[in-house]
């Protein structure tokens, strides 16, 4: 089983938190919604996502060059998130995720992916949070995400972290509990880090290419198979 540091700076800075519904931020629009809602009557071929897209894409445009864009609008963590779960709670990505910078971030961050296949724990949360923050919160992805960086460790500590605040914006999780969660992994997410990288010197593997064929088998025990991975790792 792989040992993840997160789990014990969890305990250290999230004990306090308290349950707080997620924060519904209300797309601001202007009369172009109106003009946009009309050609969507018209137009039976265009779906309601293309529709947002285009309300998200004339919102954009309407904002003041040099002054950042609204944050959490949903763009930086588009990908639909597919699970496949082992027998333990360790769960493997069906298909590709993605993050990709807002307009305010770019020049200083890369679009990223994480590949199908990748094993996570998902929010490392010890049991007894569970009821302020429950391992597959609306967190979730930009757990995932976070991970990924962890593991690969392409991007510095500081960018990844930057990374899972962002992404966690992206899905309006509550303020209180971003700050929680970015101030834990600034503070202790080092240990992690270290520990990733030594599995990692030492053969450790987290991309799998084949899947488990039922929901019964361990991780700790599908690691072990050699034929079961990518490459990638």
């Amino acid at each position: 089983m792989i040992k993840v540091g997160r789990r014990k700076f969890l305990n250290l800075s999230c004990s306090s938190i308290l349950v707080a519904s997620i924060t519904a931020v209300p797309l601001l629009l202007t009369g172009n919604a109106r003009t946009l809602a009309r050609e969507a009557n018209r137009s039976k071929a265009r779906t309601k996502e293309e529709w947002m897209a285009q309300v998200l894409k004339q919102t954009r445009r309407r904002h003041v060059p040099g002054i950042n864009p609204p944050r959490g609008l949903g763009l930086a963590s588009p990908s639909r998130l597919l699970l496949g779960r082992f027998r333990d709670p360790w769960y493997y990505l069906i298909e590709p995720i993605y993050w990709i910078p807002n307009l305010d971030q770019r020049g200083h961050f890369e679009r990223l992916e994480v590949p199908k296949g990748f094993v996570t724990d998902l929010a490392s949360v010890p049991w007894y949070l569970w009821s302020a923050l429950r391992p597959d919160g609306e967190y979730a992805y930009a757990a995932i995400v976070h991970d990924y960086l962890y593991w690969a460790q392409t991007r510095t500590r500081l960018m990844s972290d930057q990374i899972l605040k962002s992404s966690m914006e992206d899905f309006h999780v509550d303020k209180r509990k971003i700050q929680a969660i970015y101030r834990a992994v600034r503070s202790f997410g080092e240990s992690a880090w270290n520990e990733n990288a030594r599995l990692k010197a030492e053969g450790e593997r987290r991309i799998l290419k084949q899947f488990p064929p039922t929901a019964q088998i361990n991780w700790a025990d599908w690691e072990l198979r050699s034929d079961a991975f990518s490459e990638e790792n």
